[in-house]
């Protein structure tokens, strides 16, 4: 945050962050819900959160061994781009199905 320098600017930078929380958590809740029942909620988003902090840290690590490992920030930025879409390209879709409810 090297352009932040004053109180308005930090004040501003948690109230775009705060709504960026309140914009994924309550979707994510109401998914869990929906997937595996009102009565497993609590249990499910525990794991979904305990397994979001486990990929940050995998991915925090990751990304200072790849751009200690290179001479340059645009060569990190550059294998970071690379390694994205073979990732996403695992994930499960639930493209087409749709719930009874």
């Amino acid at each position: 945050m090297p352009t932040i320098h004053d109180t308005l600017g930090i004040t501003g930078f948690a109230i775009l962050f705060g709504l960026d929380c309140i914009a994924t958590v309550p979707p994510t809740i109401a998914l869990a819900a929906d997937g595996f029942g009102k009565r497993n909620v609590g249990v499910i988003y525990g794991w979904v959160f305990a397994a979001h902090m486990f990929g940050a840290a995998i991915a925090a690590f990751a990304a200072g061994a790849g751009t200690s490992s290179v001479t340059t920030r645009s060569a990190a930025a550059s294998r970071a781009g690379w390694r994205w879409p073979p990732g996403s390209s695992r994930c499960p879709s639930d493209a087409g199905r749709r719930r009874r409810r």
